[in-house]
């Protein structure tokens, strides 16, 4: 005996026309979770310090792990031979070594920031000019 296929009625034909729609009207990236949930961890650090409520430990060991992360940061982006990397990584890389030069006692936070901070950029500017001049560039 032999079956007949169900004849799909109007609601399973209009289905068939109109694609499916994304549950969400965005992708999620995971670089971009990433950097939400830093920039969150960051502002609960910050509001910590302000409020005078983190160990003494965490001044001598935070940016030392801010540096560590900016290097391999970097150094990540330069092999991978990321244009954007480079900048943002130079730029973490120049806050986290003015937080250690204050975490020392060398010089103030707001003394050296903004001048590390840009020569770092500079300097990133440069290598990605180095990268880029290397890179074949269809026509």
């Amino acid at each position: 005996m032999r079956r007949r296929a169900a004849q799909p009625d109007a609601e399973n034909a209009l289905r068939r026309l109109i694609p499916p729609r994304p549950r969400l009207p965005f992708t999620l990236q995971g670089s971009v979770l990433l950097g939400i949930l830093g920039v969150a961890l960051l502002g609960v650090a910050w509001l910590l310090i302000n409020l005078e409520l983190m160990p003494a430990g965490f001044y001598a060991v935070a940016p030392v792990a801010a540096s560590t992360f900016g290097a391999l940061w970097f150094l990540i982006a330069l092999l991978r031979r990321q244009p954007r990397g480079i900048i943002f990584a130079a730029a973490w890389l120049g806050a986290a070594l003015s937080l250690l030069l204050a975490s020392q006692g060398i010089a103030e936070v707001g003394d050296t920031l903004i001048g590390l901070v840009l020569i770092a950029v500079g300097v990133a500017l440069v290598l990605r000019g180095l990268l880029m001049s290397n890179v074949a560039h269809e026509p």
